[in-house]
């Protein structure tokens, strides 16, 4: 759909549908154009020199930027880890100004290093630990630093996995191993802990992410590949308890899921399969005085216990359609567990086990109860606002569903951060290269906000060139740090994305408070009564840029009839100047005699009829008092200027399109914006993905414009629907997703 004009830029990202949204505005990126090496993956934030450390595995260093001025970040210093250990693998800042870097051996297998830095760079102080060192990170008061010690297994050696806490006054190290479950793994597994069968636990839970309460006494480890979850404390240096994530029943409604990468298109439905909440990176909140661990699940596997169903024998009672499942298109191509799933030791499977959740959930703190989850909702949304590159690679353009065999979108970083008092989950999504971010304010029933994306999915660019990466923009986020207002370089709250494929770094401002645009509608009567021989009414228009950006905006003047019908009426291009108000005070609306009688919403929006884009708008009734037959029935609107001739050599649409779907996903409502060129027979009808029409929203006579329908799903079930709208100028089809 092409509009002529220029496109409004105010605002990268938002959400205009609430009087306080979120805004997410990036505002800068350091790029090392190092393509898939893992240039830069964690990050650790100096709020006091303003400095932004990040491990750079490439080159087994730990460099620093400088973010005074976070819309240029700039390389100043790095710092070689060769001397310590064969790979970085993690780094965290403490306020008592201690940066600790957690460094492998050059044997894996061998115990790794924590090296302790001052702000200069200046070695205070290496402590040895255990197995690959895969994360550190200190406690709020800076007391302590805890380590997750993986020690994943290498060919033949399987180093165990452990905690470590290093008091910071003397670097004094406590070991938590494993040790003490050796002897009850039968009865580990039986309660859900996803130990392989036949190696000790103390081998086989590989803690691999640390989260910290907020007073600093627990720590809370999550053990990936055994879906599981190890809360020690860290007064005594003990563990506290392990507990089970237990699995997702991807059968059951809400926990539908694309498992082929092999049928050319998007397939999100239910499957006998459960997934695993495998977690990567989790975190804590307190909200509402309750203790919340919330977790990414990603999902890994052991590569000696990982098949596709298709290699696998079903049971035949409990699959009975067995033939039909093992087809690639269906979930043949879908990776399992081998070493889980056959009951009953008869040589079959009787449960499939697929790696991660392709989700992220809310977990109590104290008992490790589930609180919520996110079910399908990643892979309906991805399926929405990226319906061509679903689950798509992050080292390949033109990727689309390559990753539905194995984990989707897959959910790899996450990260708690409060804006003007409200808590947010930013969610990294590893291999579509998006963050996906929720409302947390009710952990009972989180709301879906937005996803942020700096990624370019051009199938023309190859991201192994550094000139197309350079404009592809971000893959594979790794980590993500929300910096609060008073730590912020810019004096507001920021988040920070590591992303380890692109190996680059980028800054977004975070604000709640007005939105950048507002739109005000001022009548000169009220109310507003029009005879039945027709006449006008008057009405003052007033748009506030709140933002500091500039830009030209499209106003259009709609107006929605007794029987909910919308019209097009004007449209023109204005320009809004940062942080200025646009006013035209007298307006004049025409209306003709032939108008039927009725209740009228006379309504005015800003924003880019050609994309989904309603910055504002805003409403006031208006009353035709009767009708005179045969009398005009074209509305007029007087005295709305246009920015330039360069800027709006067109009011009218060019081409026959559903422009817009607004809010999308939404709930219950969403707006349909259809471009009619030319006035004709238009249809407009609501399919679900059955094919079953649920809706009609218009069929009959349009005038040539913008039309504007309201969809109400308040009486269906959540998913996906498409909407379909017909005339004589051709046909067009637009997904929405409802969400409730």
């Amino acid at each position: 759909m092409r509009f002529s004009g220029t496109l409004f830029t105010i605002m990268m990202l938002l959400v205009a549908s609430s009087a306080m949204a979120l805004n997410v505005n990036k505002i800068g990126t350091y790029q090392s154009l190092v393509f898939d090496e893992g240039a830069a993956e964690i990050v650790a934030h100096d709020w006091m020199l303003q400095k932004l450390y990040f491990t750079n595995a490439n080159a087994n260093t730990v460099d620093r930027l400088d973010i005074s001025d976070p819309a240029n970040p700039v390389l100043d210093m790095s710092i070689d880890m060769s001397t310590y250990g064969g790979g970085v693998n993690s780094v965290a800042f403490s306020d008592l100004g201690f940066i600790a870097v957690a460094v492998e051996a050059n044997v894996s297998t061998d115990p790794g290093m924590i090296v302790f830095f001052d702000q200069g760079g200046m070695v205070e102080g290496t402590v040895t630990v255990g197995a690959l060192p895969d994360m550190v990170t200190f406690t709020p008061d800076g007391q302590k630093c805890v380590v997750a010690c993986e020690g994943e297994p290498d060919g033949n050696v399987d180093p165990e996995g452990s905690v470590w806490v290093i008091e910071m006054n003397s670097f004094t190290a406590h070991e938590i191993d494993f040790t003490q479950f050796d002897g009850q793994e039968a009865q580990l597994i039986a309660d859900g802990v996803l130990l392989e069968p036949g190696v000790p636990a103390s081998q086989d839970l590989e803690p691999e992410y640390i989260a910290i309460s907020d007073d600093g006494m627990y720590a809370f480890c999550g053990c990936q590949e055994a879906a599981a979850m190890v809360t020690v404390d860290l007064s005594n240096y003990t563990i506290v308890s392990l507990l089970p994530a237990g699995l997702k029943d991807h059968s059951l409604p809400g926990n539908a899921l694309d498992a082929s990468n092999d049928d050319g298109m998007v397939n999100i439905q239910n499957w006998p399969v459960y997934g695993t909440y495998q977690a990567d990176a989790i975190a804590f909140a307190n909200i509402n005085e309750q203790w919340l661990i919330f977790s990414a699940n990603e999902g890994d596997a052991r590569d000696h216990t990982e098949a596709r169903v298709h290699d696998l024998d079903l049971d035949d009672t409990v699959f009975p359609d067995e033939a039909t499942l093992l087809l690639d298109e269906n979930l043949g191509r879908l990776h399992v567990r081998t070493d889980y799933g056959d009951i009953d030791n008869d040589g079959d499977y009787d449960m499939l086990y697929a790696y991660g959740a392709r989700s992220f959930s809310i977990w109590n703190g104290n008992n490790g109860d589930l609180v919520w989850d996110s079910g399908e909702e990643f892979e309906q949304i991805l399926f929405s606002e990226f319906s061509e590159d679903f689950n798509s690679n992050n080292d390949e353009n033109g990727s689309f569903d390559s990753r539905s065999d194995d984990k989707g979108g897959e959910p790899e970083a996450i990260a708690i951060g409060w804006v003007d008092g409200t808590p947010y989950a930013f969610i990294g999504l590893e291999r579509m290269s998006v963050i996906m971010v929720y409302d947390v304010s009710d952990p009972t029933s989180p709301m879906y906000v937005m996803t942020v994306s700096n990624r370019d999915f051009d199938p023309n660019l190859d991201p192994s060139v550094p000139a197309d990466l350079a404009m592809i923009g971000d893959l594979g986020p790794e980590d993500i740090k929300i910096v609060s207002a008073d730590h912020s370089p810019t004096g507001s709250d920021l988040m920070i994305v590591a992303n380890e494929v692109s190996g680059s770094i980028t800054f977004y401002e975070l604000s709640v408070g007005t939105d950048p645009v507002t739109l005000t509608l001022t009548p000169d009567m009220d109310p507003v009564e029009i005879p039945a021989a027709g006449g006008s009414f008057m009405y003052d228009l007033e748009i506030m840029n709140n933002s500091a950006q500039a830009g030209y905006a499209r106003v259009w003047a709609t107006a929605t009839t007794p029987m909910g019908y919308d019209f097009f009426i004007q449209s023109a291009v204005v320009y809004l100047a940062a942080n200025n108000t646009f006013t035209v005070n007298g307006l004049m609306q025409n209306v003709p005699a032939g108008v039927p009688a009725g209740m009228y919403s006379y309504n005015v929006m800003v924003g880019d009829l050609g994309q989904n884009m309603v910055l504002a708008e805003d409403s006031f009734m208006v009353n035709k008092l009767g009708v005179v037959a045969d009398g005009a029935t074209e509305w007029s609107l007087f005295g709305l200027p246009q920015a330039s001739a360069d800027a709006s050599d067109a009011i009218l649409p060019s081409e026959f399109a559903i422009t817009s779907a607004y809010p999308n996903p939404f709930n219950p409502t969403t707006t349909v914006n259809i471009a009619l060129p030319q006035a004709g027979e238009l249809n407009v009808a609501v399919f679900n993905t059955l094919g079953q029409q649920v809706a009609t929203l218009a069929q009959g006579q349009h005038t040539a414009g913008v039309h504007n329908f309201t969809f109400d799903g308040a009486n269906l079930a959540s998913g996906i629907y498409l909407i379909q709208a017909s005339s004589e100028m051709g046909s067009d089809v637009r997904k929405v997703m409802l969400m409730k």
